[in-house]
């Protein structure tokens, strides 16, 4: 079993200029963060959903997608150690697999497998939303 005892996420050198770099914007409409196995991408992406959740406070009304299952468990995991730490207060619905983080924001992970799954998120007013694997 994982351990899942909350910490911080550490950053690399590349991860930590891309990082800088979203800071240092006012407004930031589209980041894609692309390459090969194993860069980090995910990582990043998660540190970016804490960071957004921290600066958009109730308004944030996100989701973070994955095609494949056993992805978007393994960042469940990953956010299940990490938010605990940057929202004390934060609870996860796993049933539906939502966080409702401790400034009133709300994170819903969704597994989009098929060309159908996109009713899971018509008609929702998202301030972000979070790619994982999107080829």
């Amino acid at each position: 079993m994982a351990d899942a005892s909350p910490r911080t996420i550490q950053l690399s050198p590349w991860q930590r200029k891309v990082a800088g770099l979203v800071q240092s914007v006012d407004e930031l409409n589209t980041l894609v963060l692309a390459g090969g196995r194993g860069g980090g991408k995910s990582i990043l992406l998660l540190w970016l959903v804490g960071y957004f959740a921290l600066i958009s406070g109730d308004s944030f009304n996100a989701v973070l997608i994955r095609r494949d299952l056993a992805g978007l468990s393994k960042l469940e995991d990953l956010l299940f150690q990490q938010i605990p730490t940057l929202m004390p207060g934060s609870k996860y619905l796993k049933a539906k697999r939502t966080w409702r983080l401790s400034n009133v924001g709300t994170l819903k992970l969704i597994h989009m497998d098929a060309g159908d799954a996109f009713n899971k998120i018509q008609g929702e007013d998202l301030s972000h939303i979070f790619w994982d694997e999107l080829g």
